[in-house]
């Protein structure tokens, strides 16, 4: 299957599968209401992660055996690092665990990417190569988080 359509058959089946998880969660009030100290203005719903995690794990696991990769480690880190994040969100959505926590638990999931090989290759000082590394899990991390306020 090309890269095309992976993407394709990923982008819709984590769409259908976030709209989905939506769709139940509103309708049984496992939602964020808005307050004082939240960012969104409507009832948001929670547990968005369970509409997308099995569609992510299982494409990751038909890309990243299929291609040659630093380190023979590495998928399986990578896979790890993902459900440690989806547990993290979901146990952020059952009783909020801080943005200091969340923080700790990225910075380490994306440490330990690092660690196995997984890193961007751009300048000569493989140093540099993990600070931007590391920044840019962080940040993708983060804008995929809710927001510090909702915790």
């Amino acid at each position: 299957m090309s890269n095309f359509y992976i993407f394709i058959v990923s982008f819709f089946s984590s769409a259908l599968g976030v709209f989905i998880v939506k769709k139940v969660a509103l309708k049984n009030h496992y939602s964020s209401l808005p307050s004082k100290d939240r960012w969104h203005k409507n009832e948001t719903a929670l547990f968005g992660g369970v509409g997308f995690i099995p569609i992510v794990i299982l494409l990751s696991i038909m890309i990243l055996f299929n291609q040659k990769v630093a380190s023979s480690i590495m998928p399986f880190v990578f896979i790890f690092g993902v459900l440690v994040m989806f547990i993290t969100g979901l146990l952020d959505d059952i009783r909020p665990l801080g943005p200091f926590k969340k923080l700790f638990i990225q910075f380490f999931v994306a440490g330990l990417f690092i660690y196995s090989g997984g890193m961007f290759h751009i300048f000569q000082n493989s140093y540099l190569n993990i600070l931007i590394t590391l920044i840019w899990f962080i940040v993708c991390l983060l804008y995929t988080s809710p927001s510090p306020r909702d915790s």
